[in-house]
């Protein structure tokens, strides 16, 4: 998959966030450090198999961009998804 390859769907909040599901391995801690990242919450199950990241309210398109492509590059399992904000 390339940057900005990431499945988009339009969402019910008022924020963009982006997700990670099915079981997932790699290195992601470096893109969880992002400033622009509101919270994270990831399912307790182990392996976890859901990743919620909510992005700030100042947040764009490319930021969420740019956490996707982030995750992609550290994860070696896990499909990665963008959620935008609801019209």
């Amino acid at each position: 998959m390339n940057p900005g390859d990431a499945d988009l769907t339009s969402g019910t909040s008022d924020r963009w966030i982006v997700g990670v599901s099915g079981p997932r391995s790699g290195v992601i801690d470096p893109c969880l450090k992002d400033p622009i990242i509101e919270e994270s919450i990831e399912s307790a199950n182990l392996p976890s198999t859901h990743l919620s990241i909510k992005l700030r309210e100042a947040a764009k398109k490319e930021d969420a961009d740019r956490i996707a492509d982030c995750l992609r590059r550290g994860l070696k399992s896990g499909d990665v998804s963008i959620i935008s904000p609801k019209n």
